[in-house]
C-alpha cells in the first residue's frame, strides 16, 4: 500500500521515517527508488539497439557452451587419469619397482590435473565478470 494511499502522517508512518544520514535519504516508493537510482547513475551510454542485445545474448550462451564443454573434457580426462594412476599403483606394489619413477609419473599426473582444473577455475573467474558486465550493459543500455 503506498503512502498516498493511506490516511497516515509521514511522522506516524514506518516506511516514511527520515534517515539521520542525509546522503541517503530513505527510499519510500518504487517511484523514489527509480529517482534514487538516476540519480547515482553513472553518465548514461546510448541506449543498446536490439541487435547489440541480441550479440551480448549469444556472446554469454556461446561462453556457457564452451565453459560446460570444457568441464566435460575435464572430466573426462580425470577418469582417463584415475585409470593411469590406478595402473601406477599396481605397478608401485610389485617388488622391485623403482620408487623414483613411480613419484615422477604421478607428479606428472597430479600437475597436469591441477594446470587443468585452474584453467578451468580461471575460465569461470573470467566468465562471471564478463556475465556481470554484460547483464549491466543490458539493465542499463
Amino acid at each position: 500500500v503506498w503512502e498516498d494511499e493511506m490516511d497516515l502522517g509521514k511522522e506516524n508512518h514506518p516506511i516514511s521515517k527520515t534517515e539521520k544520514n542525509p546522503a541517503t535519504p530513505h527510499i519510500t516508493s518504487l517511484r523514489d527508488q527509480e529517482t534514487v537510482a538516476d540519480n547515482n547513475a553513472l553518465p548514461s551510454s546510448p541506449p543498446l539497439d536490439e541487435a547489440t542485445r541480441e550479440e551480448i545474448l549469444r556472446n554469454i550462451v556461446e561462453q556457457e557452451e564452451e565453459i560446460i564443454s570444457e568441464h566435460k573434457s575435464i572430466v573426462e580426462e580425470t577418469m582417463l587419469a584415475m585409470r593411469e594412476e590406478m595402473n601406477l599403483l599396481a605397478e608401485v606394489d610389485n617388488p622391485g619397482c623403482v620408487m623414483d619413477d613411480y613419484v615422477l609419473r604421478l607428479d606428472d599426473l597430479l600437475t597436469h590435473r591441477i594446470k587443468r582444473l585452474q584453467q578451468l577455475q580461471s575460465r569461470l573467474h573470467r566468465f562471471n565478470k564478463n556475465v556481470s558486465c554484460d547483464h549491466s550493459r543490458l539493465l542499463t543500455g
